[in-house]
């Protein structure tokens, strides 16, 4: 039972205490001397609850000795609008937004979904933590760590297929490259 100061002919009443995802049936009232006017039963039921936006760090892609694409996600966004998106890294665990250290890339589109980010000028052998981010009403969230070491890099390794159309001066060779080496090949 909620009592209105509001004595007027319109009157509102803030109710609280309620709890999320349920259902309330309500009627209104008003008492005089002769007796209890009551309104029609209503019922409304309370909005979920928000909830951080839930990411992850889906995957490494075009992986070489000193750049690489990160593919995020934002999974589920909570509730609430997500205004920005991104990834953060450091060279330690679990890697939080630092603006002075200008440890993170924002994406250009925001709300819910995959998206990529690409590195370079990263140090061979050095391990990088990566965490997604995204921001929205009801806080900053990031996904869990995800450590990557950069490769070293080596000579690129080839495999010969076959040997074709030999002549007295000439004959094609074809060729596989199995491993960049994880550089990029510039010439074969």
């Amino acid at each position: 039972k909620v009592v209105s100061e509001d004595k007027t002919t319109a009157f509102a009443t803030l109710l609280t205490e309620l709890e999320p995802s349920t259902t309330y049936n309500f009627v209104a009232y008003a008492i005089n001397e002769v007796g209890t006017g009551y309104g029609e039963v209503l019922s409304f039921t309370t909005n979920k609850p928000a909830v951080l936006a839930q990411l992850k760090v889906n995957e490494a892609r075009n992986l070489l000795a000193t750049s690489v694409d990160m593919v995020c996600e934002v999974v589920d966004d909570g509730g609430e609008v997500v205004t920005e998106r991104g990834i953060c890294w450091a060279s330690t665990e679990n890697p939080e937004i630092d603006s002075a250290a200008q440890n993170f890339i924002a994406d250009a589109a925001t709300g819910e979904g995959e998206y990529t980010i690409s590195f370079d000028s990263l140090v061979t052998g050095q391990t990088y933590h990566f965490r997604a981010y995204a921001n929205t009403l009801k806080g900053l969230a990031y996904s869990e760590d995800f450590a990557l070491t950069m490769p070293t890099a080596v000579v690129p390794t080839i495999k010969v297929d076959s040997i074709f159309n030999v002549a007295a001066k000439t004959a094609r060779v074809a060729a596989t490259i199995e491993s960049n080496g994880y550089l990029v090949v510039t010439a074969s």
